[in-house]
Formats: structure tokens, sequence, C-alpha cells
């Protein structure tokens, strides 16, 4: 009897320091999520790999340029527009109706300039980034800003643009 009283003497025992060794990792844990978070000043750089950004060949650069010219310029012609894209992008970048309506706001809109970057690219696709900078005066107030837009093309008989997306616009400083 004595060495079952033993046993239960040590088992008690290794139990209760199970239990304290669990509640310490319990409030470890809790203590690691509820650190308060470091200010901005304090976080460290990364330093990596860094790759270079490249102009795009110089065929998608023209077709890039050209089209976001016309699709950022002062009017935008729904023709011209036609001739750059496929069925799928025109239903992105040409508002549906004549395009007649008439406003009374007095818009001006001035591209500064339009820089093409290299994306990815194979024989029948190809994807580009467009840093289009503009100057917007809407009656007699005016704003630069820059728009970054991925452009995505495809090659049939010629290339043309099959998708666009507005990554971002960015206002001058």
């Amino acid at each position: 009897m004595k060495h079952w009283i033993k046993g239960l003497a040590l088992l008690s025992v290794a139990l209760f320091i199970a239990a304290i060794w669990l509640l310490m990792l319990y409030l470890n844990s809790r203590n690691e999520v509820q650190q308060p978070a470091r200010p901005p000043e304090a976080k460290k750089e990364v330093k990596g790999p860094q790759q270079e950004v490249k102009p795009a060949n110089e065929e998608l650069r023209r077709l890039a340029v050209a089209f976001s010219r016309e699709l950022y310029g002062q009017n935008p012609s729904p023709q011209v527009l036609a001739k750059y894209t496929t069925a799928k992008a025109r239903a992105l970048v040409i508002p549906p109706g004549d395009g007649e309506g008439k406003s009374e706001i007095d818009r001006k809109i001035v591209l500064q300039d339009v820089q093409v970057y290299e994306g990815s690219s194979s024989g029948k696709a190809a994807a580009v980034i467009a840093a289009i900078k503009r100057t917007i005066t809407v009656n007699g107030v005016s704003t630069a800003s820059t728009s970054y837009i991925r452009l995505a093309f495809v090659k049939g008989s010629s290339w043309q643009v099959d998708g666009l997306v507005l990554i971002g616009e960015i206002p001058a400083r």
C-alpha cells in the first residue's frame, strides 16, 4: 500500500508541474499577441535584391503610349480607341451611348508624359505598366497626378489592348 501512495504522490507532483508549464506557455503566447506595435521609426528597412525596371519593347511602348494618350486625352474618341482594343477591352474603355452629351463644366486635360515599363511577355500575350502624368483643370482649379495602369495585350494580326486595370492614381506633390 505504501507504494501506491508514493506513486500517487509522484503522479500528482508531475501533473502539478505540467499544469504550471502549460499555464506559462499560455501566458507567454498571450503576451506576444498583446505587445504594442512598434512605432514606425523603429521599423528596419529591408534590403534585398532589387529588380531593374526596364522600358517596354518599342512596338508595345508605341502602342501603349498612343492608347494612353487617346484614353486620357481631352476628348477620347471611341472610334480611335476601338482600333487599339479587342472587343473585351472596348467594353471597359468605351462608354455606352453616342457620346454626344454636352456639359457646362469647363475642363481641360494636359498630358505631360507617358512612360511604359516592361511586364510579362510571351509570343501571343504581353503586359506592361503605363505611368500617365497629367494635369486636369476643372472650372479653373488644377490638379496634377500620375495614373498607373496595367495594360494586357494580345497579338492577332497586330498587338491590341485586351485588358486594362487601374493600379493607382497618385497626386503630384
